[in-house]
């Protein structure tokens, strides 16, 4: 289960999601998507998202499936 400061850290990271393709959520430009990725990643991380959540704090952050 995430804790308040990882949905909190999932939620800030889709608020600054690049632009997405309408309808779904893949980042139309292939460099913020990178850089973006890159710091999901990095939020993984810092937070301590434990493997069990990675998923939950993905859909939360708006990561495409």
């Amino acid at each position: 289960m995430l804790t308040e400061k990882q949905k909190q850290e999932a939620e800030r990271l889709l608020r600054e999601r690049p632009a997405v393709v309408p309808g779904t959520r893949a980042i139309a430009d292939r460099d913020e998507c990178k850089r973006w990725y890159d710091e999901v990643f990095k939020a993984k991380e810092t937070h301590a998202v434990a493997a069990a959540d990675w998923w939950a704090f993905c859909d939360l952050a708006g990561v495409a499936d």
